[in-house]
């Protein structure tokens, strides 16, 4: 697992996390993250969005609040999840049976 500079800045800023914390952040999203596939409606328009937005994307995955954008196992930048779509994504990680997530 490897977080490029420009995620791990936008992690720091976007997400408020230490240093010591963006490593084992970033391994959870990838391990327990809403992926692409499990989301639905307006969230999953939103994913749309973001994936042809990173052409070099290949694994977006939706994780606390947040939507981080993966390319195979390199984080390459994470983005605030919008309002709307956070109650949507809270119900997946739920259903998903991911506490992790919640």
């Amino acid at each position: 697992m490897e977080v490029t500079r420009h995620a791990h800045k936008r992690l720091r800023k976007r997400v408020g996390l230490p240093k010591s914390a963006i490593q084992n952040n970033a391994r959870k999203a990838l391990l327990y993250g809403i992926t692409h596939a499990e989301t639905t409606g307006g969230l999953h328009r939103y994913i749309d969005y973001l994936w042809h937005r990173y052409e070099t994307a290949n694994n977006v995955r939706v994780y606390c609040g947040s939507v981080y954008i993966f390319c195979g196992d390199t984080l390459v930048t994470v983005w605030p999840l919008p309002e709307k779509f956070r109650k949507r994504a809270q119900d997946l990680a739920k259903k998903k049976g991911g506490q992790e997530n919640a």
